[in-house]
Formats: C-alpha cells, structure tokens, sequence
C-alpha cells in the first residue's frame, strides 16, 4: 500500500512545499520504493512509493501523461487491467497509473465506471484547471481530505493533513455520541 498527498489551492497561491514533504514523510510505514513530488503553482502532488506487482517497479510518481498537462498520484491497484488494455488500445505494459491516464483521457471523470480494483487517486489536469479525486467503489483504499476556504488537502492518512498547523481541529461530539 502506497501512500498519496496533496494540497490545491483554488486562489492560485503557491504550495508551501515544506507542508508537502511533511505530508509524505509522516507516513514512511507506507511506502519504502521512494519519495516524489511534483509542486507547480498551486498544485503539490506527493507520492510514497511500495512497489506491489510487476508493473510497479516501472512506475516513478507522480506521473503524466505525455503531453504533460496531466498529472497523477496513485495508491492502488487496476484489476481489469485486460479489460481497459482492449477498451484503450493500449500496449499490455503499460503500468496501472498509466492505464488511468489513459482512461482519464478517453472518458474525463466518467473513467471511474469503467475501473474495477482498490484505489484512491488524485489528479491534476493542467489543461481544465481540474484536481479531479478519486476512489475504488467500495472505499477499500482510504482517501482523507479537509477542504478550508481555497485550500483542499488530502491524504492516505488524517495524520497528514493535520500537518497543516494553519487547520484548526475540532470533535464533532454529535458523531462521536451516535
């Protein structure tokens, strides 16, 4: 199980890249393969890579697509992989981050009705102005997130984003007593 972060913030203000890297490093049990981030403007991805299967140990995330205004953070794994090889015309080698590039790119946001696996991802489409979130069907993969004024954070772990030291943390004694 990998572990994915990221902050966005809808003003355009620039991503702190100490909160970033605070974000990733705090959950080093997730992920041994490496740590990469990609940080432009007001978007910071971040990837804690374990490698899990045989296409994994190609992947290097963050990634994009090639035209380079797509990009990807991705805990997970694809199951029907035969299947969207087929539906894409894709080349069977393909890793399964690059398989949902692709499928982002074929279908936009309904690429989630043709995926079957445990996943949880974000993406970051330059070209739209888009972070575009995502999760398998049944919530296997966790995915957290705190939305406060412009800024969206999210993470494998709550833990991540309460590096944010700006984010005031409240119980909701209502949840907590139901």
């Amino acid at each position: 199980m990998s572990g994915i972060a990221g902050i966005y913030h809808s003003d355009g203000r620039p991503v702190d890249s100490s909160l970033l890297y605070r974000m990733i490093d705090c959950v080093p049990h997730r992920g041994t393969d490496g740590v990469h981030v990609y940080n432009k403007g007001s978007v910071g991805l971040a990837h804690r890579q374990l490698c899990s299967t045989e296409e994994s140990l190609r992947e290097v995330q963050p990634t994009s697509n090639s035209a380079r205004s797509c990009w990807i953070t991705l805990d997970g794994r694809i199951d029907n992989r035969a299947d969207l090889i087929n539906l894409l015309d894709a080349d069977e080698g393909l890793t399964d981050v690059d398989l949902l590039l692709r499928a982002y790119e074929k279908w936009g946001v309904d690429c989630l009705v043709h995926l079957l696996g445990d996943f949880a991802f974000a993406l970051w489409d330059s070209s739209r102005q888009l972070l575009f979130c995502g999760r398998d069907h049944y919530g296997i993969r966790p995915f957290y997130y705190c939305h406060s004024g412009p800024a969206f954070f999210f993470g494998s772990e709550v833990r991540q984003i309460l590096q944010n030291s700006d984010l005031t943390v409240q119980i909701n004694e209502d949840a907590v007593a139901e």
